[in-house]
């Protein structure tokens, strides 16, 4: 597909979304059922990257494919001083040749995608990503013993996310910081925000960023 075309685009746009692993996978599979985004605009394609360390591999083989329109990620953000994540950034903007491009493109949750997912229940700041840690307020917002992202759990989770606190989880995300350095921050909004706007003017304003 042929960058040129992004300002005068098909009817139904293609984006990607390259997803950490399986958490990150199943939640925007959910959304999507929910209408968290146009899909009467935007035909938005989900690949399980199944770890942090595909994810710039990943993103790259997908953005050259030329099948998308746009490419993101969304991933967590790692344990402070953040490396993991700053060499992920720095891979997405020389891949790039761009300055900041990543700040545009990675979609985070500080210090997990938990932060997000909780928001659906309640306004919650997450310490730690560490899932023994968050066990206890997932077991009670959920109902879920001793969660730690098997399969059977993330299943169950997913089951609890419904139209009604969906608009929970927009109204509160869009209120986080959105500093990648900030415990309970995230740009998840960024992304509501360009999966739901009628105008596609923001794809050329970010392809012309790379």
């Amino acid at each position: 597909m042929s960058k040129s075309a992004i300002w005068c685009p098909s009817p139904i746009i293609p984006i990607c979304i390259i997803c950490e692993g399986y958490e990150e996978y199943d939640y925007l599979t959910k959304l999507a059922t929910l209408g968290a985004w146009r899909s009467d605009i935007y035909d938005v394609q989900l690949i399980n990257a199944k770890s942090s360390g595909n994810l710039s591999v990943r993103y790259q083989d997908r953005y050259m494919s030329n099948a998308y329109y746009m490419v993101f990620i969304f991933c967590d953000t790692d344990l402070a001083p953040y490396s993991d994540f700053l060499k992920l950034k720095e891979k997405i903007n020389k891949f790039h040749g761009s300055k900041n491009i990543a700040d545009e493109v990675v979609i985070f949750g500080n210090p997990c995608t938990m932060q997000i997912m909780l928001l659906h229940f309640a306004d919650v700041k997450l310490a730690s990503k560490n899932k023994s840690k968050n066990a206890g307020i997932i077991k009670t917002l959920t109902g879920i013993e001793n969660y730690d992202g098997h399969d059977n759990q993330r299943e169950e989770f997913m089951k609890q996310l419904v139209k009604d606190n969906l608009a929970n989880m927009v109204e509160r995300v869009e209120a986080l910081p959105k500093d990648a350095e900030q415990k309970g921050s995230s740009n998840f909004s960024v992304l509501l925000l360009y999966l739901n706007s009628e105008s596609t003017k923001w794809i050329k304003e970010l392809n012309d960023g790379m």
